[in-house]
């Protein structure tokens, strides 16, 4: 088969990698079983280890020296190639460990549904709305409605925000949930789990201000011939911008606020509670940068842009991570409690999870890459002593 030619390839060219971006589009779960399946057989037959976690970080990590597109095309391409490879070989392998988890022997345990659209809207007078998990987000534009324009509130709240004063709009996602929002100056923010978006119905002055806690990637839109800044106040960050994409993760029980630069320049200070200045002057960001503030210090880095943005596309990506690390990601998309115990292991490694599988999975092949026993009680995960 071609899948597997190419899988096995030392480079991939343009030509493959478009490809496997047209295969992709059209392939259902069982097509890459059948191919998971085939590949399995064929590690068995030749005496290899079946393919471990380990194993497929390390195809991942090549990706990029594996993909050869044409010079005069380089620039053009080489910021999305490198994505349509790892969504093709994350598939594969996502696959490929269903299908070795259904063949070996074992007890089967719980399960836990993976999260999905959720999320709740407080208006300004304190009422609190539960958004439909069938709607992927939601507009502010002259009133509150779903991306596919059906209504959220009813024409009388909606005429309230239109004529009325500015309202202070709250989108809250729980553990498990995750939303859209496309603000009144038409920037678009994902909203990932466990996360506060703090926003005004309308934007006017000077800047544009929102709050966040949690984690969200920002399309910000450029307002208009006067350039409005846009401004984040995130947990340890103040981050100002006037067009670009960035991702913003800033959990209050994290250790670390990130902000990772996609497209466009940032700029980045790092404050105390209450917004209080902890760096005299702002950093500037560049595309492929990442800010990282630990109290009062500000460092920045270069980093892989995908690993921080993944879970947009139902990933959740983690490198050189301990198992404590995975398992609070695990805590927010899956909404469960993890006992610390389990954290105790200093074992690092190239994590890849697909956000759609139940939690049993997900479990299953953790338990191979960091070499743990793992159980699941309602929704509580322990470890096996």
């Amino acid at each position: 088969m071609r899948i597997e030619q190419i899988l096995r390839r030392s480079q991939w060219t343009e030509e493959d990698v478009r490809w496997m971006a047209e295969y992709l589009r059209h392939a259902d779960q069982h097509e890459l079983e059948t191919i998971a399946s085939i590949l399995y057989a064929d590690d068995l037959q030749n005496n290899r280890e079946p393919l471990d976690i380990e194993r497929s970080s390390r195809l991942l990590e090549g990706i990029h020296k594996r993909i050869q597109p044409k010079r005069s095309r380089l620039k053009r391409l080489r910021g999305i190639l490198p994505y349509v490879a790892a969504m093709f070989l994350i598939a594969i392998v996502t696959s490929y460990f269903i299908v070795v988890l259904q063949l070996r022997e074992g007890p089967a345990i719980a399960d836990v549904q993976p999260g999905g659209n959720r999320a709740t809207l407080t208006l300004g007078d304190g009422r609190t709305i539960d958004l439909s998990e069938k709607q992927d987000g939601i507009i502010v534009d002259n009133g509150i409605s779903y991306l596919d324009g059906s209504t959220v509130l009813s024409e009388q709240v909606n005429e309230g925000i239109r004529v009325g004063g500015k309202q202070h709009l709250t989108l809250t996602t729980p553990k498990g949930g995750t939303y859209q929002i496309k603000l009144p100056d038409g920037t678009v923010v994902w909203l990932n789990a466990a996360s506060i978006l703090k926003y005004p119905s309308r934007f006017d002055g000077n800047e544009r201000v929102i709050e966040l806690e949690g984690e969200a990637y920002f399309d910000v839109a450029i307002a208009g011939a006067q350039h409005v800044p846009f401004k984040v106040i995130a947990h340890g960050q103040v981050i100002e911008v006037l067009g670009t994409e960035f991702n913003v993760s800033a959990y209050a029980d994290d250790p670390e606020t990130k902000t990772t630069l996609v497209e466009g320049n940032v700029r980045v200070k790092a404050v105390g509670s209450g917004g209080t200045n902890l760096s005299s002057s702002f950093s500037y960001l560049k595309p492929g940068q990442q800010a990282v503030t630990r109290g009062s210090f500000l460092d920045i880095s270069e980093v892989d842009i995908f690993d921080y943005t993944a879970w947009r596309d139902g990933m959740i990506v983690l490198n050189g991570a301990r198992l404590a690390d995975v398992m609070r990601q695990v805590e927010r998309w899956y909404d469960v409690v993890v006992d610390v115990p389990v954290l105790k292991t200093n074992k690092t490694a190239y994590v890849i999870i697909n956000r759609n599988e139940n939690l049993s999975s997900v479990l299953k092949a953790l338990e191979e890459t960091y070499q743990v026993k793992l159980k699941l009680e309602g929704r509580r995960v322990g470890i096996i002593e």
